[in-house]
């Protein structure tokens, strides 16, 4: 692998451990919140990134909310 190789999955690899929805779907699983129901509430730059994460992983405990973002 060259150097410049190196470097472009580095970054890969760092901009995925920084990826908001990502970054939240750990945390939800390694901590549940409880049995719900939960309103969701999210705005900004990664508020749809993040939304997606937590109704992917509180699924039907999520019962409302709202979305923000430019997206």
């Amino acid at each position: 692998m060259s150097a410049r190789e190196l470097l472009a999955a580095l970054h890969t690899a760092a901009l995925e451990a920084v990826h908001a929805g990502r970054a939240l779907e750990r945390a939800l699983e390694a901590e549940d919140p409880g049995p719900g129901p939960f309103v969701l509430l999210a705005a900004g730059k990664a508020a749809c990134a993040m939304s997606e994460a937590a109704l992917a992983v509180l699924g039907p405990r999520v019962v409302g909310g709202a979305v923000t973002s430019k997206d």
